[in-house]
């Protein structure tokens, strides 16, 4: 928002240099873009008035002016179109330095000798075009210097505001910050109830109260268009960055940006009783004042009368009802949108306007007739007219009310980090508009209507903070004891976990939570999306409810990137679905692909393959068993659940052919994903004497059906053996001839050993003989000859 810094000082004078208010502003959160001057550097320049002209008599284009300087009276030569007798002017006296240091001298134009040089908004620097010599009101004293005059040693200050400092867009409310700083008080215009001098007035219908609980018009009537906007008034606008259009419009941006609260104003000859606030029907259109033809959304909020849109309700008003200078007979409109309703609306229609920029941000609803009070006191006094009284149709349930919000000194001092007086603290406050009750260190605060940040405890000491000034805080290093932090036998750390796997080749990659639904529904096509209101990007639409999309794109990309050998795993969040909650388990997922070893002379170029990927979710988790089943992202012959004891903690398998065809990815891709809650705890290591003594090995060649697994023997043979029994692995597995077809052959070393004596032949023959009986009633086994 750009303002005049004289305006400002209207309000409140702290007596500072433009410098130090923009410092002061910054600090307070309103941060400060630039600033400069309202006029460039000139001097010796006077207001005049021109006594008489004539023309020049070698020059078409020139007029020989007679011109009134005060203590003088001069003839200048002018080229101006608009240079006449009874104006007031600016005059460049001989010796005057103009803009870009050019100094003014006598001179001769075709023989006539001119005394000076009557200038133009451009000459003087105080705007970027003009149609002719500068022309001042009637009332100008005459003899006085312009820059003196037209306040010209003034500043125009930008300050760009966050969205939720929708209070600052005035000159009220950034007044109120500056006071509040500075500890002065804020003195604001006189605001008269201008009282109604005619009974006329404008029937009201709202029919989305919810998005416009207060609505305000006032009839105008008889006014004078055509009449100029007194020089104050255009100033004021010029240098806050809006042109004057005329003293109707003038006076509604005026007061938009004096008091903050966007207005409008109709020809009244254009609208057809009643107004009428009400929804946009689909596909309905308007034309704006900028002559764009907009087609409407239902949830869109128009102003309309019984035949017409009229406006776009907070962003902008209709072509056919706008008023122009032949305009005799006005409606006033004020009003409270809600800024819900408003905000992301100008956009859609790719029009931004001062008045949406405010709505969206929210307005102070309980200032509608403040304002249209204003703007009637100025139009009457600028335009004439008669006004009727203000017509109001209000909903109290749907208007925004204060928060009263628990402030406590211990937790200004906690969050600060130090102490303020709790004086100081209520005279803070209280000068932001805040209204307190309480004793003790303890304050209910209510919040003025205007402030829709402050919702929380924390938002009242960040107030207090901000004005206190965050560069008066002290520096205070913190002090604290240090203390160990538990490092539980029982839990596997995250850390332990990425260690192992990066020491088995692994990278840990980081994605989005996120995903493409079409992706996801691959994987688990059964499983419920949990979709993105604002998604990033189209195909990030739905939360991943796992980790393994992410990877199987990094994998297919690492192809195209000809990186054939990929081994990745990830650590994360994902979100689930369930009744009326969403459950978000932490997981780590791992991928494998391509060659089984890195490239070498010496090692095998095999792709990896089930067993692979096995020994490294093994190597994380040694006391895992696996259980064959079928997931939907997985080979329904290549999977397999992950079980602790009784407990299923995972999966794993190679990924569904069908799915590496849709992403167009070679060779195989193994999968596994693990539940991070149900794997840290882990038994705690017991310790064990090492055995002195021999062990003895035995080797038991079995032959079984196909679909009997090593973990069903091996359980069998650990719950037929002896204590004496340390180790059990299966060393080989054959099918072919002398294996009937269906069956195979296992091969399994069994090793005993006792830490206390040397074992003998017949300690280990009857454990042998229980383990064979149990296999072969057990699982149907015959030894293999």
């Amino acid at each position: 928002m750009k303002f005049s810094k004289e305006w400002l000082l209207e309000w409140v004078n702290p007596n500072k240099s433009t410098e130090e208010i923009c410092e002061q502003l910054t600090n307070l959160g309103l941060e400060v873009d630039f600033f400069e001057p309202v006029a460039a550097d000139f001097s010796g320049i006077v207001t005049a008035e021109i006594i008489a002209t004539e023309q020049h008599p070698d020059a078409d284009k020139l007029k020989i002016c007679t011109v009134n300087a005060g203590d003088e009276t001069l003839q200048i030569v002018c080229g101006g179109k608009n240079a006449r007798a009874g104006i007031k002017v600016s005059l460049a006296k001989v010796g005057a330095v103009l803009p870009g240091d050019f100094k003014i001298k006598k001179a001769k134009l075709r023989g006539i000798e001119s005394f000076g040089m009557l200038c133009s908004e451009t000459e003087l620097g105080i705007a970027d075009t003009s149609t002719g010599i500068l022309e001042l009101p009637a009332n100008a004293p005459i003899g006085i210097d312009i820059r003196d005059y037209l306040k010209l040693n003034d500043d125009i200050i930008d300050i760009d505001l966050t969205p939720d400092r929708g209070d600052c867009l005035s000159i009220k409310g950034i007044a109120r910050e500056l006071g509040v700083t500075n500890q002065q008080k804020v003195t604001q215009p006189e605001l008269k109830d201008v009282p109604a001098s005619i009974a006329e007035k404008i029937q009201i219908e709202v029919e989305a109260a919810e998005a416009c609980p207060r609505y305000c018009t006032r009839v105008i009537k008889d006014v004078d268009a055509t009449k100029a906007s007194p020089f104050w008034l255009t100033e004021k606008l010029r240098r806050s960055g809006i042109r004057s259009i005329n003293p109707i419009v003038d006076v509604i941006n005026y007061v938009m940006l004096e008091l903050g609260e966007p207005m409008h104003a109709f020809d009244m000859s254009q609208v057809h009783a009643p107004i009428i606030v009400r929804m946009a029907k689909a596909d309905e259109k308007i034309t704006l004042l900028d002559d764009s033809i907009v087609t409407l959304k239902d949830d869109t909020l128009l102003i309309t009368d019984s035949k017409n849109a009229l406006a776009i309700a907070g962003i902008m008003g209709g072509k056919n009802s706008g008023v122009e200078i032949t305009t005799t007979d006005i409606i006033l409109e004020s009003a409270f949108f809600n800024p819900l309703t408003i905000m992301g609306k100008a956009r859609r229609y790719g029009i931004q306007t001062d008045s949406s920029h405010r709505f969206e941000r929210g307005v102070d609803a309980y200032h509608t007739i403040t304002a249209i009070q204003r703007a009637t006191q100025l139009i009457l006094e600028i335009c004439g007219g008669q006004a009727g009284p203000v017509n109001e149709h209000v909903t109290e349930t749907d208007l925004p009310t204060s928060n009263t919000i628990t402030l406590r000194e211990t937790q200004i001092s906690r969050l600060l980090g130090f102490d303020i007086p709790s004086e100081q603290v209520e005279d803070i406050l209280t000068r932001l508009d805040m209204q307190l009750k309480g004793e003790d260190g303890v304050w209910q605060v209510t919040t003025p209507r205007h402030r829709f940040d402050l919702t929380i405890e924390p938002d009242l000491i960040e107030e207090v903070a901000r004005v206190y000034g965050f560069d008066k805080i002290p520096s205070i290093a913190p002090i604290d004891q240090l203390v160990m932090l538990e490092d539980s036998e029982q839990e596997c750390s995250l850390t332990t976990l990425r260690q192992q796997l990066v020491e088995r080749g692994f990278h840990e990659t980081m994605t989005y939570s996120f995903i493409d639904e079409k992706i996801q529904n691959l994987l688990t096509p059964k499983v419920d999306n949990i979709y993105l209101d604002n998604p990033i990007a189209s195909d990030l639409n739905v939360m991943r409810n796992n980790l393994w999309g992410n990877l199987v794109i990094a994998v297919a990309n690492n192809q195209k990137h000809q990186q054939e050998r990929v081994r990745l795993f990830e650590i994360g969040k994902t979100f689930e679905k369930r009744a009326e909650t969403i459950y978000q388990p932490n997981i780590i997922a791992g991928v494998i692909s391509g060659s089984r070893y890195p490239e070498q002379w010496n090692a095998s170029k095999d792709k990896v393959d089930f067993y692979d990927l096995k020994a490294d979710v093994e190597a994380l988790l040694p006391q895992a068993t696996f259980t064959p089943a079928e997931h939907s992202a997985l080979h329904p012959g290549q999977s397999a659940q992950v079980f602790l004891g009784e407990k299923a903690v995972g999966w794993l398998g190679a990924l569904h052919p069908r799915i590496s065809q849709k992403l167009k990815i070679s060779g195989p891709v193994m999968l596994f994903s693990l539940n991070i809650e149900k794997i840290v705890q882990i038994p705690v290591s017991q310790y064990q004497q090492v055995a002195k003594n021999p062990s003895i090995r035995r080797d038991l060649a079995l032959i079984v059906e196909e679909k009997v697994t090593f973990r069903q023997a091996y359980d069998i043979v650990a719950n037929s053996a002896n204590d004496l029994l340390i180790s059990i692995n299966v060393f080989d597995v054959y099918r072919g001839i002398g294996v009937k077809p269906g069956y195979k052959s296992i091969a399994l070393s069994l090793l005993w050993q006792d830490p206390e004596k040397t074992l003998v032949d017949d300690e280990v023959k009857g454990a042998m003989q229980n383990i064979i009986k149990s296999l072969e009633t057990a699982l149907g086994a015959e030894l293999r000859e």
